[in-house]
């Protein structure tokens, strides 16, 4: 039966859960070559049912996961050609279902997802408006599902990223209001799943960046508040979770970045504390992780910036300490 859709649909189910395993274990020219045989089969289904619905999604989310997997390869035109190629089937979709919240969900990844791309080739007007476009389709998700917790946390993550974008492009201002918005959008979908591990994670990460950004803007005040809560967070995520690496190195990267704002406020004894927080979180994830290179850097890092602070308190002993440790 060589026009059998559901199997033509399945047969792609199938490739793409291949490519997935597939790219997760570094066979990159394999996972290509699933990919593309899963948008064949979906093509062939569509072929003979052209508003499949099934198969339209299923076609968008391959041509997104290829995108990504185009991207980690440097093979950027193709990676662009497959996002736009998403956001195409998904498009098909809303055509025939207007509301269909998966589908705005996929479509505001993909545009994000085309939107990081462009940032990395420097198409920063591009860029941005593909994150409003992601933004912009959030929120008409979230019009028909107000408490969709995926379309909360993905409006995060993608005010998150153009608040990134906007610090590199000096939209200080516009960067400011961009990741106060998205962590209003993960209180809002922790409101209504507290435990949402990566609402979570993605919320400590914005305040983090906000706070590195009112450091520089000199709102010293804010920076405080910001790096505390995002502390306090990692604090309470890692007693569920005591060997979550990334969530002990991202701790210890806030402490740094606090005890660094309190040695410019002259808060000494804070900011030793701090530092000497950040690196035993380090150490903690270090446990865990031992040959990660960037846990390792920014342990240096730390009892680095330990060792400039104890030498300003004119304790140089303990500065040389620091500092062998570091090297």
């Amino acid at each position: 039966a060589p026009g059998y859709i559901s199997a033509l649909n399945n047969k792609g189910n199938a490739l793409q859960c291949l490519g997935g395993i597939q790219s997760a274990l570094s066979q990159h020219q394999n996972a290509l070559n699933s990919y593309q045989a899963a948008i064949t089969a979906y093509d062939a289904a569509l072929q003979r049912a052209p508003g499949y619905i099934s198969a339209l999604n299923n076609k968008g989310l391959t041509l997104q996961s290829l995108g990504d997997l185009q991207t980690v390869l440097s093979q950027y035109e193709g990676a662009m050609i497959s996002y736009c190629g998403a956001i195409t089937s998904y498009d098909t979709i809303l055509r025939c279902v207007p509301n269909g919240i998966s589908a705005l969900n996929n479509k505001g990844l993909a545009l994000q997802c085309l939107g990081e791309l462009q940032a990395i080739l420097r198409q920063y007007p591009d860029a941005l408006s593909s994150y409003c476009d992601a933004i912009a389709v959030y929120d008409i998700a979230l019009r028909h599902a107000p408490d969709n917790i995926d379309a909360l946390n993905n409006k995060g993550n993608a005010l998150a990223k153009l608040g990134v974008l906007q610090v590199a492009l000096s939209q200080n201002f516009g960067a400011l209001r961009s990741y106060r918005d998205a962590i209003i959008a993960y209180d809002a979908a922790l409101q209504h799943a507290p435990d949402h591990i990566n609402a979570l994670n993605n919320k400590r990460n914005a305040l983090a960046e906000l706070g590195d950004l009112q450091a520089a803007l000199i709102q010293h005040k804010g920076a405080l508040i910001s790096y505390r809560e995002a502390i306090h967070i990692y604090h309470t995520a890692l007693q569920h979770a005591p060997d979550y690496i990334n969530a002990l190195s991202n701790k210890g990267a806030a402490l740094k970045s606090l005890g660094n704002l309190q040695t410019v406020l002259n808060q000494y004894q804070d900011a030793l504390i701090s530092y000497r927080e950040a690196i035993n979180a380090y150490d903690a994830a270090l446990q865990h992780a031992p040959d990660d290179i960037q846990i390792l850097n920014n342990k240096g890092s730390a009892l680095q910036s330990l060792g400039e602070l104890q030498i300003q308190n004119q304790k140089p002993s303990a500065a040389c300490q620091s500092w062998e440790t570091a090297l």
